[in-house]
């Protein structure tokens, strides 16, 4: 198919353990990243935003990503294994490629079927906060991430708690991701994220989930690995070093796949 309003560009569907994303090549530049574009395909589509394979001069390739509001994000953990497997359904031939976003440079790889993405170095803001009642843990890994334990994942209403703290004054003007995390036994978790740009829970979330790992060991001394699934049972495994104050070679390793269209 090609998107809807400028009728140029080609693009595919694209699912990470249910993150679902327009995928686009652009590297022809012909893409004009009009917010209302990508609110219309992302909308048509029933997906969670819009990601645009680019060129870039510091790596192999650049990858730009837009909520399904039209405003861009800084990066995706889920949204970069599926441009990872869109480039090898392009006929890009070698086995893992170092990625442009925002901020960062991003090293990908397949591991059997799935794909590996090197999440960078994360940032601790600070643990135990104590907000409206609660008590939270900043992160960003690659997103900022308020993290909240609870004892049980679907007792937690996420559409009402989540608002609340992606828009509290404690996280600034540009707010959070809020990801809510239940332990279920000594190497898996189970978590769900309230999103910004999205303005809602999303059946998945490659950096909440690794900040919800990183805070389980940070707060509860859970080692790596660590399995961190979705309310949907899809599945995404988290290792880490730890160097305090942070950690180093933080992966995280999950399924990616094109989706039919229509």
């Amino acid at each position: 198919m090609t998107c809807s309003a400028q009728k140029t560009l080609p693009f595919s569907i694209y699912s990470g353990c249910g993150n679902t994303f327009v995928l686009v090549d652009n590297r022809s530049e012909g893409f004009s990243r009009e917010p209302t574009e990508i609110q219309a395909l992302s909308s048509e589509n029933n997906c969670d935003g819009l990601i645009l394979l680019e060129r870039s001069h510091r790596a192999d390739v650049k990858m730009r990503i837009y909520n399904c509001d039209g405003s861009e994000a800084e990066m995706c953990g889920n949204g970069i294994r599926c441009l990872l497997k869109f480039m090898v359904d392009l006929g890009f031939g070698k086995k893992g490629y170092t990625i442009e976003t925002m901020h960062d440079f991003l090293r990908t790889s397949f591991v059997g079927e799935e794909i590996q993405v090197d999440m960078g170095k994360p940032k601790i803001h600070s643990l135990h906060i104590p907000l409206e009642g609660e008590t939270l843990h900043f992160l960003d890994t690659g997103i900022p991430h308020a993290v909240l334990f609870t004892t049980s994942l679907d007792a937690v209403d996420v559409e009402q708690l989540g608002p609340l703290f992606r828009h509290h004054p404690y996280f600034g003007p540009a707010g959070t991701n809020v990801t809510f995390v239940e332990i279920v036994s000594e190497n898996e978790l189970r978590f769900a994220t309230y999103e910004r740009g999205v303005e809602g829970e999303t059946s998945a979330c490659g950096t909440g989930a690794t900040a919800a790992a990183l805070a389980a060991h940070l707060v509860h001394h859970m080692e790596s690995p660590l399995s961190v699934r979705t309310r949907l049972g899809e599945q995404l495994t988290i290792h880490f070093e730890p160097a305090p104050p942070s950690f180093k070679r933080v992966t995280m390793t999950g399924p990616a796949k094109k989706l039919p269209m229509g």
